[in-house]
């Protein structure tokens, strides 16, 4: 067992602690370094709180030591007592009791300055920035380079030394440094994180940078560098271009349609409207997309079943209602009778992310159609009325032929008896003209058609 007063006589921090923490054992130098001028302050005190930055620091230490048996020059920050931070290097193992058990930690530590850690905390930063594929570089406010990562100099076909301490003035053609320099200096005047696109020459041509740029301040808050981040973005600004012209040639081919097309996503709001659905409604397109198309295009009378329905058909509760027709309002407020044709917008995984409507104004239709039933309504109770009028004339006219008939044989008869004179002969000579009166007024009903006369009055 060991004089603890022998440890004060190091000039570096000793220290002991169980595998709970407790501090068991710091000599002077140690309490010194961490800014205690008496070591009897950190009794009873724990290492995680006392001499660690952070908890997780201290257990990075003990895991370590506990799967290597030892360390040395473990690099770490160690907590000074006006909360400040030390960099100190660690050698320390494991110490076990007399049964083999292990019961602590054992170790020295220094002081070893910022210059030390400044030097390995920029060659660590610079191991792990050689080792992505996106372009790093930190430079002054200046604009001057103050270092870069591997990829930069692979893009640009120039080594580190040649960059650093230059600006982009001096490296690149106006066309390209002029605009990084413009947006070097939007970030020092934001001082936050900016999202930027850049345009990077290669050997192939020029390509798309999307650029993530943040000012770096000092312990003053004055900014004094910054850094940039910058992945390829090409391949996808190429290939949304092509879907962009896919898609205004799909529009294109919607806006030529005799009928309106309507997307709606699962909010029940519109991500796509044709030239004749804008027509129909009154609106611009741009008044339309992003709207809630049962709240703004729909009548009070049908929204909330309408929209119940929707919700159902999104949540995959009921089947496609591929036909229905309802009423829509127009930007004057009026209402049209729009035929629908509908189906469900699916993505790869099979999930509903919308529907897609196709729709007809049949407005004009369906008054057409209301208009003709009533004016058939009307003909037929006029086509009755007409047929009774005739049958009053038929019988208006047939009535006194036969009265004439009766009476005139009757006289004749009389005639003859008085007389006895035969008139049989101008009888029927009466008889032949009554007769051909009696055909004049049937064929008079018959050429009066019920169809002709209703096509005239149509006209």
């Amino acid at each position: 067992m060991h004089n603890p007063d022998i440890f004060d006589t190091l000039t570096e921090g000793y220290f002991k602690v169980d595998m709970n923490d407790g501090i068991s054992l710091l000599n002077r130098s140690g309490a010194k370094i961490l800014g205690y001028s008496d070591k009897s302050e950190l009794n009873g005190k724990h290492a995680s709180e006392v001499f660690f930055k952070r908890t997780e620091d201290f257990e990075k230490l003990k895991n370590n030591l506990i799967q290597k048996q030892s360390t040395t020059g473990f690099l770490t920050f160690l907590r000074h007592k006006s909360k400040s931070d030390i960099s100190v290097k660690v050698d320390a193992y494991i110490i076990y009791d007399t049964e083999q058990n292990q019961a602590g930690i054992e170790g020295i530590f220094r002081d070893i300055g910022e210059n030390d850690v400044s030097r390995e905390s920029n060659e660590m930063l610079q191991s792990i920035i050689d080792n992505t594929t996106a372009i790093i570089s930190l430079k002054d406010i200046s604009g001057k380079y103050k270092t870069v990562n591997r990829q930069f100099e692979k893009i640009f076909g120039k080594k580190r030394e040649d960059i650093v301490g230059k600006t982009d003035h001096e490296i690149f053609p106006e066309e390209i440094s002029q605009p990084f320099r413009d947006n070097d200096l939007k970030v020092l005047e934001a001082r936050i994180p900016l999202e930027l696109e850049e345009v990077i020459p290669h050997r192939d041509g020029l390509h798309t940078y999307l650029s993530i740029k943040f000012p770096l301040f000092d312990q003053q808050s004055s900014p004094h560098g910054i850094c940039g981040i910058s992945t390829d973005i090409t391949w996808r600004k190429r290939t949304e271009e092509i879907l962009r012209k896919e898609q205004e040639k799909q529009k294109k081919y919607l806006d030529v349609a005799g009928v309106m097309f309507v997307v709606l996503n699962p909010d029940q709001k519109v991500t796509l409207i044709n030239k004749k659905g804008c027509e129909i409604l009154g609106y611009e397109s741009h008044e339309i997309i992003g709207k809630n198309w049962f709240d703004c295009f729909l009548p009070d009378d049908s929204r909330e079943m309408t929209k119940k329905v929707f919700t159902a058909l999104i949540e995959g509760n009921i089947e496609n209602v591929e036909y229905f027709e309802n009423h829509v309002l127009t930007k004057e407020g009026a209402a049209k009778i729009i035929y629908w044709h509908n189906a469900i917008l699916k993505n790869d995984d099979g999930k509903i992310i919308g529907t897609l409507s196709s729709g007809e104004d049949i407005t004009e239709n369906k008054m057409a159609k209301k208009e003709l039933a009533r004016r058939e309504a009307e003909l037929r109770n006029f086509s009755r009325e007409l047929k009774g009028f005739l049958n009053i004339i038929t019988n208006d006219i047939q009535r006194p032929i036969e009265s004439i008939i009766v009476s005139g044989e009757t006289q004749c008869r009389d005639y003859m008896r008085n007389n006895k004179i035969d008139v049989t002969e101008s009888l029927e000579y009466v008889r032949d003209a009554v007769s051909h009166l009696k055909t004049a007024a049937t064929d008079l009903m018959k050429n009066v058609s019920l169809k002709h006369l209703m096509e005239k009055i149509a006209l």
